[in-house]
């Protein structure tokens, strides 16, 4: 893995989980009127970027 990608790591872990990003309202339900809260989004995001990331460059390699 490169520095890069491990710095890219570091920052969806770190900052995934902040009082800021656990209050912004993560889906539409209706717009300025009700929003739909994912609480897990800040924990299974970080593995889903890095896990398509890993994937399409296995893809490139082949």
């Amino acid at each position: 893995m490169t520095k890069r990608f491990l710095k890219a790591i570091s920052f969806l872990i770190h900052h995934q989980h902040t009082n800021e990003a656990l209050h912004y309202p993560v889906g539409i339900g209706l717009p300025k009127q009700f929003y739909i809260t994912y609480h897990s989004y800040p924990f299974v995001f970080p593995m889903m970027a890095c896990s398509t990331f890993l994937e399409e460059m296995r893809r490139k390699n082949e």
